[in-house]
């Protein structure tokens, strides 16, 4: 049976969708780049990452956990449409969230490039009826007095111009439980469904669903509400978020966020994407399957087992799991060709800036992992850096990295940025020569230990004080937490006078 998470690390606000025999789930990349991570499989538990549908989108300067939310899918008349939310400001009552849509033939493109719709607030979605279609999405409210979560509003898209036109109608506040967003509408023998999240994308967070008889309301709230949340207890935490997709065998499923939580507290791997079966009830509710369940469950019973296969790059090509900041790979002073068989960074600016960050990276998926890289690099001062990393944001990562002293003699050091404060973990380690070292990344039990080898076999600690993986979770960091821990390899040019460093592999093991 299919084991939950299905997409692990960093893989949150799943929007899932079926055409034909292939399912599509696309999730949030916030301040990451490429832009919105796409997902297909033909059996719901083995899933592919494609391409993302955003190659050009500018997000330099943008906050930590801006940047992309909510990315929707929607499939009608021979087309696919994506609508999202661009979030360009952290100031709780001003998001600044600039609604788009993109439109292809094929979920593997060519898509359309970005067209505004409006900016009123954020996770839309489309709902189409009598060929006709609507955005849907959450309204912000500014004004301090007032609601900053404020309900609901539906407007009448024209697909061929790419407008809204129409007047604006407000659905529906949501539910007690407050916080409503990431609405979606469905519509379910004769009535007007909504799925809605609500309490928040925290510890509190469910999903509560609404009906009408009427496209415009009024909605009730189902007596059956919440239909999952998470208890203290459940090993999958803040369940919420989701939207639903019918089987050609007439089963449902809901797609849904959640986190595998250390001490029920810290999300260090973010929010990740699960799946639970959904069943109408005799009154005509949707509820999870055993009926009278609320909790999200770690196991699938009506899907089948996924098959999962160690993570490895070898950079002789780009592989669609490569993340970088706010830029495209190739602005980010990444490169496959200069050397065959490996993957240059030239240096940028340092790990804290929210601009020119050369770094690549993947999601951290399991709490326990090895991540292993060799690095082949030339420092000549110390303001050239480079390395192996486990990065949260620009405030917070600890940095496994190669430089030189004042003497120019190569070292090995580690530093860690918790929450802008930089400090120095044990004394760097001298090298007799900046030839080809191998790093590595070990963390068991939240804690993390950084080690080097020069032949790949004997690994040496670079320190003996254990790195507490918890600094690297949604909780722990000031400001907004949307992401999650990732892993990965940078170069740093602190004097602007040209460096680059060379890696042959980054190999990822769960342990």
């Amino acid at each position: 049976m299919l084991k939950n998470p299905i997409l692990k690390g960093f893989k949150p606000d799943p929007s899932i969708l079926r055409v034909e025999d292939t399912y599509y789930i696309a999730t949030s990349t916030f301040e990451w780049y490429p832009p919105i991570n796409l997902f297909r499989s033909t059996n719901l538990s083995d899933w592919e990452q494609i391409a993302s549908p955003i190659q050009h989108l500018d997000l330099r300067g943008l906050d930590s956990s801006c940047g992309i939310w909510a990315p929707n899918l929607s499939y009608h008349d021979h087309q696919f449409h994506i609508v999202c939310t661009v979030v360009e400001t952290n100031r709780r009552r001003f998001k600044d969230p600039h609604n788009f849509i993109i439109s292809a033939p094929s979920m593997e493109g060519p898509w359309t490039d970005p067209v505004f719709l409006n900016n009123s607030g954020w996770d839309p979605s489309l709902f189409f009826e009598d060929g006709t279609c609507y955005l849907i999405n959450m309204l912000l409210d500014w004004r301090p007095d007032k609601n900053r979560f404020a309900g609901v509003i539906l407007q009448e898209l024209d697909l061929r111009k790419k407008c809204l036109v129409g007047d604006v109608h407000y659905l529906t506040a949501g539910t007690a439980t407050g916080s409503t967003e990431a609405p979606n509408l469905y519509k379910h023998n004769g009535l007007y469904y909504m799925l809605l999240a609500e309490g928040g994308t925290e510890f509190g967070h469910q999903v509560s669903v609404l009906r009408s008889s009427s496209l415009i309301g009024p909605y009730e709230q189902s007596p059956c509400n919440p239909l999952i949340k998470s208890r203290s207890d459940d090993e999958l935490q803040r369940a919420g978020h989701g939207s639903l997709v019918n089987t050609k065998d007439g089963r449902t499923y809901l797609a849904y966020l959640c986190s595998r939580s250390v001490d029920h507290a810290y999300s260090i791997l973010g929010r990740e994407t699960a799946l639970a079966e959904v069943v109408w009830n005799s009154e005509g509710w949707p509820v999870l399957y055993p009926e009278g369940s609320h909790s999200p469950q770690l196991e699938v019973p009506s899907l089948p087992k996924a098959q999962e296969a160690p993570l490895v790059l070898h950079f002789d090509h780009i592989d669609h799991r490569m993340k970088t900041l706010r830029e495209p790979l190739a602005n980010c002073g990444v490169d496959v060709t200069s050397r065959e068989g490996w993957l240059r960074i030239h240096g940028g600016n340092s790990l804290s800036s929210r601009a020119r960050q050369h770094l690549m990276a993947i999601s951290q998926e399991t709490l326990e992992y090895q991540a292993t890289t060799l690095l082949d690099f030339k420092p000549r001062s110390p303001w050239h850096m480079a390395g192996l990393l486990a990065y949260y944001n620009a405030d917070n990562y600890f940095y496994a990295y190669q430089s030189t002293d004042d003497k120019k003699q190569p070292i090995l050091g580690v530093v860690e940025m918790d929450n802008t404060a930089i400090r120095q973990v044990g004394e760097p380690i001298h090298l007799e020569i900046s030839s080809p070292v191998y790093l590595r990344a070990t963390v068991r039990d939240n804690s993390l230990i950084f080690s080097y080898s020069l032949d790949g076999i004997a690994f040496v600690d670079l320190h003996t004080e254990a790195l507490d993986m918890r600094h690297l979770s949604d909780e722990y960091i000031q400001g907004n937490g949307f992401t999650g821990a990732m892993v990965g390899i940078g170069c740093q040019d602190l004097a602007g006078d040209g460096i680059h460093a060379d890696f042959s592999h980054l190999k990822y093991e769960r342990l």
